[in-house]
């Protein structure tokens, strides 16, 4: 909630609008906090999953194989859902929307750095 408040006030700056207070930044970081509790029950129930994988009755080697794939595939969603928290605060935009733009963002800066 500190992270969303802080997030909020440098929003309100390089938006070039007033500085929001202590209260107002705090304000709007709890206003989010329902999102920000969504994409945590997401994020534990994408963790959570590994779980079912374990349960299934797999051979020893495939289960191993399954939860490298699983962590490869969090790795790359973590990297890719890094700006979700910014793009919550600075558009009008619900969790789901919020990691869209976090995927879009990071997508761009990829292409950005590949040689031409």
């Amino acid at each position: 909630m500190l992270l969303g408040a802080i997030i909020a006030c440098q929003n309100a700056l390089a938006a070039g609008t007033t500085p929001l207070t202590v209260g107002q930044s705090l304000a709007a970081a709890f206003a989010r906090l329902h999102w920000q509790l969504f994409a945590i029950l997401l994020g534990v129930l994408y963790v959570g999953s590994i779980a079912v994988v374990m349960l299934l009755p797999l051979g020893g080697v495939l289960k191993g194989l399954a939860a490298v794939a699983w962590l490869i595939y969090g790795i790359y969603l973590w990297g890719r859902l890094q700006l979700w928290v910014v793009a919550l605060f600075a558009e009008p935009a619900g969790t789901v929307h919020a990691m869209a733009v976090s995927w879009a963002l990071i997508k761009d800066i990829g292409g950005a750095l590949r040689p031409s």
